[in-house]
């Protein structure tokens, strides 16, 4: 009883170890009250910052998660309403609206943020990914019949690993973290037990779907298949015959298996769609992806020993990455997995032919790194896998970590196994490592040492403040060089003790220092690098917010200096301007002619950022923008603005501004896309309220208006939004044009009085319905059939997935019998 008792334990403490850490890295949220948000980051732009001018960002790197994914995930916790089954696509928050659907369709995704506030949500799904992480890495490890101690290494340095602790609070790397692992394991207890595990490894994958971040859809799908294909390759003859027998019911679990994957991914491929149709987004050719976007510097191989040897953006320190790149930066370029597990992973090289695995794991560490490194390698990917061509290739560096980090658990069971003069020949790699420390740390405090990181960053040296500060940030007792330079030391020390040990006690007992090494290493940079906030930091209403709510009627603002992008979306006020790596391409276009007047060419490529600097067009009165706010120190001099509030920032009011919706009596028809940007430059305020420019004929009982049309007395008397819906009535005396303010979609219809009426594309980004004389009610709907049938589908495939398991369980059960 007694021995069982302690097998029990002894196959218990690895789970609760793992639970241990995640638990001890969440501390702040669990025990003190604070939230995995850079809400910091609100206080160092308006109007937050004007009432607590001493708040610095911890991380000024991470803004991304409080102003666009929370936004996001507020809008999407109201995607659904049970009530009457209606669904909720189209977002007016930014850009005059967009459609907004869900990333991926992640069942624990959405029903955290449907049941909770965004904070608690996004800690609670941060938290069990991060667990799911450590504990299906531990799985997989010991499925390849790696030994208890190897694999909490490997499961350690994957669930704290310095890539996916840069993007912890984004949330899209972490939600697909421990589908990789499970994947593998998968295949590993089908090839091993002989069974099919066909429907938990379309679960497994289908949380990598479900994460909705493409990159790591697309590179999971790579790697999975690719070792699928290596474990059959490498299957003994008996055995490979073995796991190919199955025949016809085989056959069929596979196929339902690819159909449903295809279901589940429905809400990922319809939102994807709906991303990049018509998208400000420009398409790279190959020879300029890596200029354009981001490449991993053969300087930055520095940072596997020494993190922050470039700097980091977190603790106010200084950051300056090599490799002047638009995507270069700290997040992007992390490929910091612990220094005690480089040591381990680099162990596996002189048995590259003798241990399973080594090659395969090694062979894909060196493909992604050289792909983010510049290489042809990555030419496939980027031909023929779509959206590729749109973003930087230094995403990859997610597949060189996972395959570091399962080369760490692959090294530390060499360690622990061998015995004979075999070990010998990991020590000159230690040796190596260590000195490769050493001299890296000696290098930086020489003049020519401090010279050449300078050169290679960019940094203009003749500059004594800047000289002086790279001399204080490598200062051999700084964090930077004192901190890793230890861990090697420390590192080699363990190991070496390690492989002198004879008797497997005490290679046990080396290697669970190091695991503590690695896991007060890992654990502390993702905490030192990621903003805790407390709660109250959550987006609170200032008197500015205040103001605004006031005012019953429907209006758009935009901002004029440091004001965070996205920052009123909560709040449900709508902005102009925005942050989005997706919005309509006609949308950039309307807004750089409204900034810079016409004759001005488009930019190379339009921003993610939309930022304003001049006030005046006829283009921002008449999509509806009322209120401008401005620092508190900044007037604005003119007779259509007027100053309405003046306290932590000022308000303008626009005196100017037309109406969200407004009807004309007239149009003027233009041919192309071409003619349309022309006339709109052309057009003043009072162009617009007498005529609407199309770029199609309206229906022949209008197609008379295109001359001037005697004035009546046009009124839109009522207008209501609901969810993906506008409710207007209006009274015309002659017929008219309605036109209004929200960008054109192919998926508005409309409805006049029941009857369908075309929605015409207006003044280049808006939309218009053609109106007939007499008092009539306008019903608009926002009705994309492909975005509804995504989520439908992905939850049916879910479903149908789950009664799978659940038969499959049922099976086994009476196999057992």
């Amino acid at each position: 009883m007694r021995s069982r008792f302690v097998n029990i334990l002894k196959a218990v403490v690895p789970f609760l170890f793992i639970l241990f850490l995640a638990g001890r890295f969440f501390y702040p949220v669990l025990l003190e009250g604070r939230t995995f948000y850079a809400f910091d980051n609100l206080y160092t732009t308006l109007p937050w910052s004007a009432s607590n001018p001493g708040i610095k960002a911890h991380n000024p790197l991470i803004t991304d998660p409080i102003n666009i994914y929370y936004p996001h995930y507020k809008f999407v916790a109201d995607f659904f309403e049970p009530k009457d089954m209606s669904f909720k696509f189209w977002n007016g928050s930014i850009f005059c609206g967009k459609p907004n659907p869900p990333f991926g369709g992640n069942p624990i995704e959405f029903f955290a943020y449907w049941l909770f506030s965004p904070s608690v949500a996004h800690d609670l799904v941060l938290f069990i990914h991060l667990l799911a992480t450590g504990l299906f890495m531990y799985l997989y490890l010991r499925s390849i019949d790696l030994r208890v101690l190897s694999s909490l290494v490997g499961a350690l340095a994957w669930m704290f690993n310095g890539h996916l602790m840069v993007w912890f609070e984004f949330q899209n790397m972490i939600l697909g973290a421990p589908a990789l692992p499970a994947s593998f394991l998968c295949i590993e207890l089908w090839i091993k037990k002989k069974r099919e595990f066909a429907p938990f490894l379309v679960c497994a994958f289908s949380f990598t779907i479900t994460s909705g971040y493409a990159p790591v859809v697309f590179f999971h799908s790579i790697l999975l298949v690719a070792y699928f294909l290596y474990r059959l390759f490498t299957l003994p003859k008996g055995e490979k015959r073995g796991f190919t027998r199955g025949g016809i019911r085989s056959s069929l679990h596979l196929a339902l298996g690819a159909v449903l994957l295809l279901c589940i991914a429905a809400t990922f491929l319809t939102s994807h769609r709906a991303f990049i149709d018509n998208s400000h987004r420009k398409e790279y050719r190959f020879s300029e992806i890596y200029d354009r976007t981001g490449q991993l510097p053969k300087e930055y191989l520095l940072t596997l020993l020494f993190p922050d040897f470039f700097g980091s953006p977190a603790g106010g320190g200084p950051c300056f990455t090599p490799g002047a790149k638009p995507y270069n930066n700290y997040n992007e370029l992390c490929i910091y997995s612990g220094v005690f597990s480089l040591f381990l992973a680099f162990s596996c090289i002189p048995f590259l032919g003798r241990r399973k695995y080594v090659l395969f794991f090694l062979g894909g560490a060196l493909i992604a790194l050289l792909m983010a490194m510049g290489s042809v390698l990555y030419y496939p990917l980027f031909r023929f896998l779509p959206g590729l061509n749109l973003s930087t290739p230094t995403r990859v560096l997610y597949v060189f970590c996972f395959s570091l980090t399962v080369m760490s658990a692959l090294g530390a069971d060499i360690v622990l196994r061998e015995t004979g003069r075999r070990r010998w020949t990991i020590v000159p790699i230690w040796i190596l490592l260590l000195l490769s420390a050493i001299i890296a740390s000696w290098s930086v405090q020489t003049d020519s040492g401090i010279r050449w990181v300078g050169a290679v960053s960019g940094l203009d040296l003749s500059q004594p403040q800047e000289y002086k500060g790279l001399v204080d940030h490598f200062h051999i007792a700084g964090p930077a060089v004192l901190g890793p330079l230890l861990f090697a030391g420390i590192s080699f020390i363990t190991l070496l003790l390690a492989a002198v040990s004879r008797d497997e006690r005490g290679k046990n007992k080396y290697l669970c220092l190091g695991l503590l090494v690695l896991a007060y290493d890992l654990l502390f940079f993702g905490l030192r690098y990621n903003s805790v906030s407390p709660r109250e930091m959550e987006y609170p209403k200032t008197g500015a917010i205040r103001f605004l709510e006031q005012d019953p009627n429907l209006f758009r603002v935009m901002s004029l200096g440091n004001f965070m992008h996205n920052g009123f979306a909560p709040f449900g006020i709508q902005d102009i301007g925005g942050y989005s790596s997706f919005y309509p391409k006609r949308y950039a276009e309307y807004v750089h002619l409204s900034q810079h007047g016409p004759g001005t060419p488009f930019p190379e490529t339009h921003s993610r950022w939309v930022n304003f600097h001049r006030l005046g067009s006829p283009l921002l009165d008449v999509i509806n923008m009322k209120y401008v706010f401005v620092p508190s120190q900044l007037s604005i001099q003119s007779s259509f603005m007027e100053l309405v509030y003046d306290q932590e920032v000022r308000i303008y009011e626009n005196k100017d501004v037309l109406p969200r919706a407004f009807i004309v009596p007239s149009y003027s028809l233009c041919n192309s896309q071409e003619t349309a940007y022309a006339a709109l430059g052309s057009f003043t305020v009072e162009d617009f309220r007498q005529k609407v420019i199309l770029e199609s004929e309206p229906p022949l009982v209008f197609s008379g208006r295109g001359e001037e049309q005697k004035e009546g007395r046009f009124n839109v008397t009522e207008i209501r939004y609901g969810r993906d819906k506008i409710d207007i009535r209006v009274s015309c005396p002659s017929g008219g044009f309605l036109v209004l303010s929200d960008n054109y979609h192919k998926s508005w219809k409309a409805k006049v009085d029941g009857s369908e009426k075309p929605v015409l594309r207006a003044n280049y980004t808006m939309m218009s319905i053609p109106l007939e004389a007499g008092s009539q009610n306008v019903e608009i709907r926002f009705h994309d059939v492909v975005l509804l049938l995504g989520p439908i589908i992905t939850a049916s495939g879910w479903i149908s997935l789950g009664v799978w398991i659940c038969f499959w369980f049922r099976k086994r059960r009476k196999e057992s019998r």
